[in-house]
């Protein structure tokens, strides 16, 4: 402190009631010359008056009031409290969002059959979602039918084994048969059966003494085999008893290791009926390869005792079964090798029925194709043996969802036990295909209907019943 300076001495204080109260102020100096201090003492009364306590009054160095200390504490920590149980909520929604988005990838991600194995490629569930449907069920009405998607009813193999495979064309014939049939007959193929999923060719002379299955890379090598394995009289079954050998033929191709089984087809030309047997086994084993069997059959046979025993084979693995007389058989060949020559299979139904009627197969798309004006192949078969005399006549029409024509035919004389045809429809429109027919008796006639594309669906279609 400055000499000759008049210091004044304030002091702010509060009491928590009203009386009087004594403070006492003491201070001390220093005297020159001197190293001890001299208090000095005063005794000050002073009336306990009100005093502004607020935060504007009180500078750095002064305590805050306990009540003051308490609120902001309890403010500060409310406010704290808020914050954790606001992260905490966040951090719940994070991980819920995150848990739900892993579930969707690991069960939606790869829920596809389609595997690639040594008999094809694959394909993903992503694009099950994307490409066309082979079959679709219907609502009719009478103007507009709605569709819905359904799956195969044929599980897949072990193998993984799709329609998108590689697979074997065979092409077996009768020794019975005239040359220049077959020698037509692997020409047709040659110039037919060009899809890029057909990888293996196959030719087999069968009814005869001596022969095997030979297995070839392309289409030439193997009409260069049957031009060498012609039909030869000299190899023939010596009676009319003896029954075909065809489903030998079958179980020898099921057993080979050369050429993919996956999805083959398997035509057969043939004049010599089997002779009763078991097939139930047979037909297990084809199926489990989704192996289809077509035949076309001279009605004029060379022996043989079971004229419908292949028919039952055919209609089991979703294939067709043909007859025609042996002067129009050349016109059948021709006709069916060109419907196989489209690989997929979009319809398949087979009705049991008699008397007049009609029926109408579920609703279908056909697989969306770069050449809209490219045909499709349509088998309708109304017996399953030769045609007789109960069998009167038959038409059928493609109509889209609006009831429009878009494809029809009839049945004519010369068509022996089926309607073979080449309809020309469009792109991503919904369609049914329906079918008249007109039988003499009430006897139970097998009707099917088949459909052919030459681009790929995903999916197996369903077995009939046997």
């Amino acid at each position: 402190m400055n000499n000759d300076v008049t210091y004044t001495i304030s002091i702010i204080c509060e009491y928590g009631e009203e009386r009087k109260d004594i403070i006492e102020v003491q201070y001390y100096k220093l005297v020159e010359n001197e190293s001890s201090r001299v208090p000095v003492s005063e005794n000050l009364q002073i009336e306990n008056n009100p005093v502004d306590t607020s935060d504007e009054l009180k500078t750095e160095f002064e305590p805050v009031n306990q009540q003051h200390h308490l609120a902001l504490f309890h403010r500060v920590a409310n406010s704290q409290i808020r914050k954790i149980v606001l992260i905490a909520l966040l951090n719940v929604i994070i991980l819920g969002i995150f848990a739900g988005v892993l579930f969707v990838l690991v069960f939606f991600g790869d829920k596809s059959p389609h595997s690639n194995d040594k008999e094809g490629t694959s394909t993903t569930v992503s694009q099950l979602t994307s490409t066309i449907v082979a079959r679709l069920t219907s609502t009719t009405t009478k103007t507009q039918f709605t569709y819905t998607t359904v799956p195969s009813l044929s599980p897949l193999p072990p193998d993984g084994c799709t329609p998108r495979s590689n697979k074997t064309f065979l092409f077996a014939y009768s020794n019975d048969l005239p040359f220049e049939l077959i020698n037509n007959a692997r020409e047709y193929v040659v110039r037919f059966v060009l899809s890029k999923r057909i990888v293996c060719y196959a030719n087999r002379r069968f009814d005869s003494t001596d022969d095997v299955i030979h297995y070839h890379k392309s289409r030439e090598e193997m009409s260069n085999s049957v031009a060498a394995f012609m039909p030869n009289s000299t190899l023939q079954f010596p009676s009319r008893d003896n029954g075909s050998d065809v489903l030998s033929l079958i179980r020898s191709f099921l057993a080979n290791k050369e050429c993919p089984l996956c999805g083959a087809i398997v035509y057969i030309v043939m004049r010599r009926y089997p002779n009763q047997e078991d097939t139930s086994d047979l037909i297990q084993q084809l199926r489990q390869h989704h192996i289809f069997v077509n035949t076309v059959t001279d009605t004029t046979p060379s022996g043989g005792s079971e004229q419908s025993l292949m028919c039952e084979i055919t209609q089991a693995t979703n294939g067709f079964c043909d007859f025609q007389a042996t002067g129009y058989m050349n016109n059948d060949v021709y006709q069916t090798i060109y419907e196989l020559s489209r690989v997929y299979q979009i319809v398949t139904r087979s009705y049991w029925i008699s008397g007049q009627g009609r029926v109408t197969t579920n609703t279908f798309i056909r697989p969306f194709q770069t050449d809209e004006t490219g045909p499709m192949s349509i088998v309708i078969t109304f017996q399953n043996h030769g045609r007789d005399s109960n069998f009167q006549s038959s038409n059928y029409a493609i109509v889209d969802n609006y009831g429009n024509v878009s494809a029809s035919n009839i049945f004519k004389e010369i068509d022996g036990n089926s309607m073979l045809d080449h309809p020309i429809l469009e792109n991503n429109a919904p369609y049914q295909i329906i079918v008249n027919y007109v039988y003499a008796s009430s006897k139970t006639e097998v009707l099917e209907v088949k459909m052919y594309s030459s681009f790929p669906v995903d999916s197996w279609l369903p077995y009939p019943d046997f």
